[in-house]
């Protein structure tokens, strides 16, 4: 399962945990400069659920969707090679 978040802190382990309870096994989290406990939070269930997590340092919520999306495809170039 793949998720775009920013400053979720109060609700991003129990959105994986609950998820992760109804069979998803496995977590792409890609993190749009949050300035909370996000990453930290996220890192920390890594320890106990498959989670592979990116920072997307391209700007916050870019409007134009190409940029947005050739931001997004090269964060996750790792990713794409990983599960290929």
């Amino acid at each position: 399962m793949t998720l775009l978040v920013r400053n979720e802190q109060d609700i991003i382990a129990e959105n994986i945990r609950f998820h992760h309870a109804l069979g998803v096994d496995s977590f792409i989290v890609m993190d749009n400069l949050s300035t909370d406990a996000t990453p930290q939070i996220v890192k920390a269930l890594s320890e106990e659920i498959e989670i592979d997590y990116l920072r997307d340092d391209c700007g916050p919520y870019l409007w134009e969707a190409k940029s947005r999306n050739g931001c997004c495809a090269e964060a996750a170039a790792p990713l794409i090679q990983r599960y290929r």
